[in-house]
């Protein structure tokens, strides 16, 4: 938890500078948004949406099985189908609420970008580091339909 402490002080200056807005993360896999969502949501009194978690949730829902992670889910759906399901997943969360925290998927940021284009009442929050750098040049097109844009550099653990 030391790790991301830094992350979330400054996520929690963000919120202050821009209040009753979501915070929506986005990054590459395995880079901690969701620790740092819940993290700062739980620090801040924010309610925290995870795209992963809503996916399963609907999946399993709608299949009526109980796929156990996201990770499971990918490989059972396949890239393509995995897609379409992230992209209506993120369709469907309202980022127009206040005082909300939104970790999105890992693929989100590179294969949801019309979905994406909604943020604009958000303050989007791009979380990274040297390894992980992947930074497709659309991302400055989206930073454009927002209301803030950070991109936060997490030092290796």
């Amino acid at each position: 938890m030391k790790f991301y402490s830094a992350a979330v002080a400054e996520l929690e200056q963000l919120a202050a500078q821009h209040k009753d807005k979501s915070i929506v993360l986005i990054g590459p896999q395995n880079i901690g948004k969701t620790t740092i969502g819940r993290l700062t949501a739980a620090q801040l009194g924010y309610a925290c949406i995870d795209s992963d978690d809503l996916m399963l949730e609907y999946y399993n829902k709608e299949k009526r099985c109980n796929i156990a992670n996201i990770k499971l889910l990918y490989k059972k759906l396949g890239w393509y189908r995995f897609r379409q399901l992230e992209r209506r997943i993120i369709k469907s969360i309202n980022f127009s609420e206040i005082n909300l925290v939104v970790s999105l998927g890992g693929g989100a940021h590179l294969y949801s970008f019309g979905s994406l284009f909604r943020l604009r009442p958000a303050v989007l929050v791009l979380l990274y580091n040297w390894r992980q750098l992947r930074l497709p040049r659309l991302l400055r097109v989206v930073a454009g339909y927002v209301l803030a844009y950070r991109r936060i550099f997490l030092v290796d653990r």
